[in-house]
């Protein structure tokens, strides 16, 4: 959460945490009066009292709650990476077509590097079987010759190897260079939706403080009103 945020929360706890002082006060003058005025039974007044306390307490977690409630949903629902790109998207065309052709290559670099990644991996193991299987040859003239038949082909295979390395190499350089340049877009895209949302919920935000000070400063008329009835 950001800075600003943070302080709208805290102030708006404060007023309300000061109004319910308020209140709580009255509920315990309230209960000091109400024991003294039952001459007869004091002892009446303490389950009237206990009730108007609870109903306060209740009411003041439940403001509590909900206006804590709704600055977190607000939060929580602020923007996410995935949800400010799809944005850009649907707002900028070309964004979308660039965007859109760069996870398409992105998956095919994965693709081909998975799949050299299990050439290898299978060749390095038959080669390695097959030497084993040649070797078991007892007749030396054919043992001979099927080694040195592995044998080119697995040279044949080395230079192969080497060529596709090196097409991989350069491929990943090209890549890196791209994967830099779409970062630099998303990070710019993504901003120009996030301050179009952080602009949003500031106004959000201004309205709620709006309306729960209203009822703030209309329970604190209240309150104030009842204590002067109260005590005069």
């Amino acid at each position: 959460m950001n800075f600003e945020s943070r302080d709208v929360i805290r102030i708006v706890n404060s007023v309300i945490l000061n109004i319910m002082r308020t209140v709580l006060a009255i509920v315990i003058f309230m209960f000091v009066s109400a024991g003294c005025r039952s001459e007869d039974d004091p002892s009446k007044a303490l389950p009237e009292a206990r009730s108007m306390f609870n109903e306060v307490l209740i009411e003041f977690n439940t403001q509590r709650e909900k206006v804590k409630q709704e600055f977190e949903e607000g939060k929580n629902a602020l923007l996410t990476f995935k949800e400010a790109i799809k944005t850009a998207q649907d707002k900028d065309v070309e964004f979308a077509k660039v965007y859109t052709k760069w996870k398409r290559i992105k998956a095919e670099v994965k693709q081909i590097h998975e799949k050299f990644a299990n050439l290898v991996s299978g060749a390095d193991a038959l080669y390695a079987e097959l030497e084993n299987r040649a070797n078991s040859i007892t007749d030396n003239q054919l043992k001979t010759k099927t080694l040195n038949s592995l044998k080119e082909s697995k040279e044949n295979y080395t230079i192969r190897l080497k060529q596709s390395r090196n097409g991989i190499n350069k491929l990943d350089d090209v890549n890196t260079k791209v994967r830099d340049t779409i970062t630099a877009l998303e990070i710019s895209y993504t901003l120009d939706v996030l301050e179009e949302k952080l602009t949003q919920t500031f106004q959000e935000i201004d309205m709620m403080i709006e309306s729960v000070m209203k009822e703030l400063e209309e329970l604190s008329r209240e309150s104030e009103s009842l204590l002067t009835i109260r005590f005069g």
